[in-house]
């Protein structure tokens, strides 16, 4: 559990034009897949923080920072927020 929290505390310099993937176990939605690729879109300067969600939510006040585009299931690309903190390079 402490090195998860650890490595949550470790933000990557990304830039539009990087390709991601979340790091070991920090995968916290659907999209993208453990170990696929996505790219980075926008790395926002002000966190936008989801309020969305209830309280109880893990979701709630997540701190969202970086636009990534991922492929659904039926290869359409797509763009969602996600917390920047659970994303490490892509290895080339």
């Amino acid at each position: 559990m402490k090195g998860r929290y650890e490595s949550l505390q470790i933000e990557n310099d990304f830039k539009p034009g990087d390709l991601v993937r979340w790091k070991s176990g920090l995968k916290n939605r659907k999209l993208p897949e453990e170990n696929e690729a996505a790219i980075v879109i926008e790395v926002l300067a002000q966190p936008i923080l989801d309020i969305e969600k209830d309280p109880g939510s893990t979701y709630y006040r997540e701190p969202l920072s970086i636009v990534l585009g991922v492929l659904d299931p039926d290869g359409d690309f797509l763009t969602f927020h996600f917390d920047k903190r659970r994303f490490e390079h892509l290895p080339q």
